[in-house]
This record gives C-alpha cells, structure tokens and sequence, in this order.
C-alpha cells in the first residue's frame, strides 16, 4: 500500500511538472509534427510496482520510434524472518506435509519496443523482453514449531527461471510536457501503467 501511494504521488507530480512547464507550441504537443523525447516512472500492476522508461518517436524517425523499460518487484519473502532458505519444497512436502498456503513470484524485467505513431496525440507499441522470476511458497505448519506461528516461506528453484515477456500498448498526450501509457504484458501478466515528461529538446 505504501508504495502505491509513492507510485500515485510519483504520477501526479509528474503531471503538474509538465502542466507548469514552459509554455509550448501546439505543433511541439503533436506526436506527428514534432519530435518527441521522454523518459519516466511506469508499473506493470499489480506485480511490479517500480519501473523506469525512456522513448522516442515522431517525424525524426519516420513517424516510427523505439521504447526501453525495466520494471521490478520490491519485498521479496527473503526479506521476513520466516524465510527458512535450508528448506525446499520437496523436503517440506516429503518430511511434514505441511499445507501449501500460497506463492509469490518476484521478477525483474527489462523490454525493447517498436513504436508507431497514429496520429498527434496517440502512438502504439509493441514489443517483447527479457523477464527473470524467483518464485516462493508459503507453508503453514499445523504444530507452530517451523516459521513463525508455523508460518514460512521457502524458495521454490524449480519454478523459477526465465520467461519471455510479450507486451504492448499505447502513448496518449495528458497535457503539454506529459504523455501517457497504458498496455499489457504476459510474464509477469499484468496492466502497464506510466507517465513521462517529454525533454524539451530535439523539436
């Protein structure tokens, strides 16, 4: 919850920066006329949380563009107390059979897209990345003798590895210096969500 509300108040400042930036002209706010240059804060939701892009696109390349992303998931279960990292599931399930509880998968990804511009105020992309999960489990422990209160997470290597991520999505125009992103991804499957300030240079 903490970091949602970074997240949101990440986003609104970014807006009222771009709403109190220089006066532009209207042909510097069209994806078609003009040049466009940005960089900013986006999210795949609700697994990665955290996330920075950076893309070009406009007449400078043929109404064409390229979009780069990383995004990541923050407090990974090796983090709490009751991560036991001596166990596997295996062992677990053989030795108590303690009940499966839930799972969580912690990623990191990184995207490369090809933009496409529509019109002044949208442009499309798409596009596919590199994405790398840890997955974990969550075992309860009827006796309370392992974890905590017979709480505990353990490290799940066979479901972990890497994955392809496919994704796409849209640029909009929010108000003069800010546009806006909105998809959706496969590995982790989930919502993009973004804003970024356009650089005032390149126009």
């Amino acid at each position: 919850m903490r970091i949602c509300r970074s997240l949101f108040g990440i986003l609104v400042l970014l807006v009222f920066v771009g709403a109190a930036a220089t006066p532009v002209e209207a042909q510097d706010l069209d994806f078609v006329v003009s040049p466009h240059w940005a960089v900013g804060y986006v999210v795949n939701a609700p697994t990665q949380l955290v996330g920075f892009s950076g893309t070009t696109f406009g007449p400078h390349l043929a109404d064409w563009g390229v979009y780069v992303d990383a995004k990541f998931t923050l407090d990974s279960p090796e983090g709490n107390s009751n991560f036991n990292s001596s166990l596997t599931p295996e062992e677990v399930e053989e030795l108590w059979g303690d009940t499966n509880f839930d799972t969580e998968g912690i990623w990191t990804t990184v995207n490369v897209a090809l933009v496409r511009v529509l019109s002044e105020a949208l442009a499309l992309y798409v596009g596919a990345g590199y994405s790398h999960e840890d997955a974990y489990i969550l075992y309860y422990d009827e006796t309370g003798e392992r974890g905590e209160l017979g709480w505990y997470w353990v490290k799940d290597d066979s479901a972990s590895g890497d994955r392809v991520n496919l994704m796409g999505g849209a640029w909009m125009r929010l108000v003069p210096r800010v546009i806006v992103q909105f998809g959706g991804e496969t590995a982790p499957a989930g919502f993009t969500v973004g804003a970024a300030i356009v650089l005032p240079f390149g126009r």
